[in-house]
């Protein structure tokens, strides 16, 4: 216990009759026995009546006993906030009555912040002792033994931002009290992983197909699926998430999505709630079945074998002539007309011809190519 300072002098001014007060200068938890001591300094045969009195006016009585010189009173704060302690002699206050006793309860504060980090990013945790009672916060963050600096400012009334930024990855420790006291569970753990060695690969983060499952692979050393996040944003604005499944590597998941309507989609990979470097990423999507072909020729002559494909662009129609090599005689060249004004905002067309001897079908369209053997790619950005 500290002691107050605070003393009485007798009525009659004359020095020699003091009186001091301990165990009322910290702030005390709800429900806790708090002590108060008052010592004169001359015997003195006086009646000492002590009263506490509630934030609500409640007034408590507390019983004093004398031992020697010595008088003590007890009593046990059931509110929280200021308590009023009445100390009199001989009905008179002494110096300093009524003393402030400051009741609060730290199970009442509350604490948010992230589970998981990524080094690099500024990790925020907000602290609300609004309902906990008067009282400063601190907060400590430990990494490793070591400490970690912390931004740590009083925003309002029994709020609190602490702030630091991670330079490691590994576990981290956040001890938060009020008054000295910790907080109900405090320490709080943080996980920080490096997200510079999460990366995305594979096709369906570049281009897909309306109605068409898209997928890649998330390669995330050390890093759990349910700290992984994939957030595909369409161009109407829409959000959806992408599924997340173990891949046959390890430390390797696989993504699955599927668009539904054309053009930009944007992939934000998150690890802990943040982007991961190059999220979001930039995926166009077409649509085959809206992709028309008209006069597809059925042969090809010998002597068009082994000449450059050519093509011609004419929007919203795409004229395409090609050339490929085949084994047998075919007949006259042909011109090719493909609609894709409605497939694709941008992206590029791909058009093949393979051997085949059974009917093929082109946007439900069925064109026969008999004893050809050709295998030609057009790129047309569209």
């Amino acid at each position: 216990m500290s002691v107050l300072g605070n003393r009485w002098r007798g009525g009659d001014g004359q020095p020699g009759r003091y009186m001091a007060t301990v165990g009322l200068s910290e702030p005390c938890i709800i429900g806790s026995l708090v002590e108060i001591l008052i010592t004169p300094k001359d015997v003195t045969e006086g009646m000492i009546l002590v009263e506490a009195i509630s934030p609500t006016d409640r007034i408590i009585d507390c019983s004093v006993r004398r031992r020697s010189n010595v008088y003590k009173a007890k009593f046990v704060p059931d509110e929280i906030g200021e308590w009023k302690v009445c100390i009199t002699y001989e009905d008179v206050h002494i110096q300093g009555s009524p003393f402030s006793c400051l009741v609060y309860n730290p199970n009442n504060a509350k604490v948010s912040g992230p589970e998981t980090a990524v080094i690099g990013q500024e990790v925020r945790y907000t602290i609300n002792t609004e309902e906990a009672g008067p009282g400063d916060a601190t907060v400590k963050v430990c990494h490793e033994r070591m400490l970690v600096p912390v931004m740590f400012e009083r925003i309002d009334r029994g709020y609190y931002v602490a702030r630091f930024v991670p330079e490691e990855n590994g576990s981290y420790s956040v001890q938060v009290f009020l008054n000295g006291i910790p907080l109900k569970g405090s320490p709080f753990l943080l996980d920080v992983v490096d997200a510079s060695s999460v990366k995305a690969y594979g096709s369906g983060l570049r281009t897909a197909n309306v109605g068409h499952l898209a997928t890649f692979h998330v390669a995330a050393e050390s890093v759990e699926a349910k700290e992984i996040a994939v957030v595909v944003t369409a161009p109407s604005g829409k959000k959806k998430r992408a599924r997340l499944f173990p891949g046959d590597e390890v430390d390797v998941y696989r993504v699955e999505w599927k668009p539904v309507e054309t053009g930009k989609h944007y992939i934000d990979l998150r690890v802990h709630n943040q982007s991961v470097k190059s999220s979001p990423y930039s995926c166009d999507v077409g649509d085959p079945e809206l992709v028309t072909v008209r006069n597809l020729p059925k042969q090809i002559k010998q002597s068009e074998l082994g000449s450059p494909v050519t093509f011609t662009s004419e929007k919203p129609q795409h004229r395409l002539s090609f050339m490929g090599a085949c084994s047998t005689l075919a007949s006259q060249q042909r011109v090719v007309n493909v609609d894709a004004s409605t497939a694709w905002k941008k992206r590029t067309l791909l058009v093949g011809v393979c051997k085949t001897q059974q009917a093929q079908q082109v946007n439900k369209q069925r064109k026969q190519i008999r004893n050809a053997r050709v295998n030609t790619r057009v790129d047309l950005e569209l």
